[in-house]
């Protein structure tokens, strides 16, 4: 069927194999983007977080605002620290090496540019089994702490929710400041309740 899709890759880690694979037109604003689905065994059946093959049914646009197939490892983002926000980040690989998972793909901006680059960014594995994408390229000075306490992380903090955007008009998602309160409140753009489950906040 006639569906986007490039850049297919396989790495195996947590106990299945994962199928990376992007979707949409790598230009800026072609709503190109990462998707993720896994299988226990390599010759599939490939599967997102909700039960959905990665074949297709039918034709037609399956990227943008089509979150049905696949999880998404990120949309259109600029923290508001930055110049430019990135765009049409895909077409990856995954390297595991002992215990850490990279993924390693290239971005554009929306600057208006045809400029790319290309990033590595640290794969965590989530509570619910899936990857996660680190928000930040990777660096020497990072330190992965697994054992804070409340007390530790209490304090403002900036977030990003990666949620479908008009990619043709390069719109992106934006950073919202919260305020993680020691007593388990959340104050700030978004409210709640937070707490720490062993590595998980």
């Amino acid at each position: 069927w006639y569906v986007s899709g490039e850049g297919p890759y396989i790495a195996y880690f947590n106990g299945y194999y994962y199928l990376f694979l992007s979707y949409g037109f790598y230009s800026p604003e072609g709503g190109y983007n990462m998707r993720v689905f896994r299988s226990k065994d390599i010759t599939g059946k490939y599967t997102d977080m909700d039960g959905t093959w990665a074949v297709y049914a039918s034709g037609g646009n399956n990227y943008g605002n089509d979150l049905s197939h696949g999880e998404v490892l990120m949309q259109n983002y600029k923290w508001s620290w930055w110049t430019n926000g990135y765009t049409a980040q895909g077409h990856n690989s995954v390297l595991v090496d002992g215990d850490k998972i990279y993924l390693v793909y290239h971005v554009k901006y929306n600057d208006g540019s045809i400029q790319h680059n290309v990033e590595v960014h640290e794969l965590v594995i989530g509570e619910n089994g899936w990857p996660l994408a680190a928000p930040f390229q990777k660096s020497v000075c990072d330190k992965v702490v697994t054992d804070a306490a409340m007390g530790d992380l209490a304090g403002s903090w900036s977030v990003i929710l990666h949620t479908p955007v008009d990619y043709a008009n390069l719109q992106v998602n934006t950073d919202k400041l919260i305020t993680l309160n020691a007593d388990g409140t959340v104050a700030g753009d978004y409210t709640g309740n937070w707490n720490v489950n062993g590595q998980y906040i």
